[in-house]
């Protein structure tokens, strides 16, 4: 409903979700459901309003022929049908490009990513939303993830030079629970940062680099 009621208004979300399966599982869930919502608000046509037009044409981007020659790319396409693409690190690198290109220019309208998005990738969006505030660790089991991480997924909402307002959701499923995360995210400080130059190899792969 947050994705939908962003997306009727014009805008584009961003969804973070703790594993690269629940990227593929929600954006499968939302392509069809998007393009029945938008296809029931114009009764006259029987063309998604998410469908993106080749160039020049009337007709629908064939994404199977944008995408990479694999089953994840396979998958990629059938949820682009509905405007909606998944991100994540397991995805072929022209296919991670193509989503980022194409939700900036506006023909993707919901990208659902892990989040390694929200750094170093500069995707902004009208409203994101943080479905998941905990990940597996194989050690630990579920584990809350840090402030800073989730600021930065914020961050992505309502960036300067590409939307004049910006709405962050993080989502809580009882008010107990939208207490504990409003004392320990929004309200909390972000954790130290730790230069990761301080490894010898992580140093002498940058010099390597430079």
């Amino acid at each position: 409903a947050l994705v939908a009621d962003s997306v009727a208004d014009g805008g584009q979300a961003l969804v973070f979700v703790n594993s690269r399966r629940s990227t593929q599982s929600v954006a499968r869930k939302l392509a069809p459901y998007l393009s029945r919502r938008s296809v029931a608000s114009r009764p006259n046509t029987s063309t998604p309003s998410q469908a993106v037009l080749a160039p020049g044409s009337s007709l629908p981007v064939d994404w199977a022929k944008e995408v990479s020659d694999t089953a994840l790319g396979e998958e990629l396409a059938s949820c682009l049908s509905g405007g909606v693409a998944f991100h994540h690190a397991g995805l072929a690198r022209e296919d991670r490009a193509l989503v980022e290109r194409r939700f900036r220019n506006g023909d993707i309208r919901v990208i659902v990513a892990t989040p390694t998005l929200a750094a170093g990738v500069n995707l902004p969006a009208r409203r994101v939303i943080v479905r998941d505030w905990r990940r597996y660790d194989a050690n630990l089991g579920n584990r809350p993830i840090p402030v800073l991480e989730v600021q930065q997924m914020m961050g992505r909402a309502g960036r300067p030079k590409y939307d004049s307002a910006g709405e962050s959701v993080l989502v809580a499923k009882s008010e107990d629970e939208g207490e504990r995360l409003m004392d320990e995210y929004l309200r909390a400080d972000t954790e130290r940062v730790t230069s990761k130059l301080a490894s010898d190899d992580a140093l002498r792969s940058h010099v390597l680099a430079l």
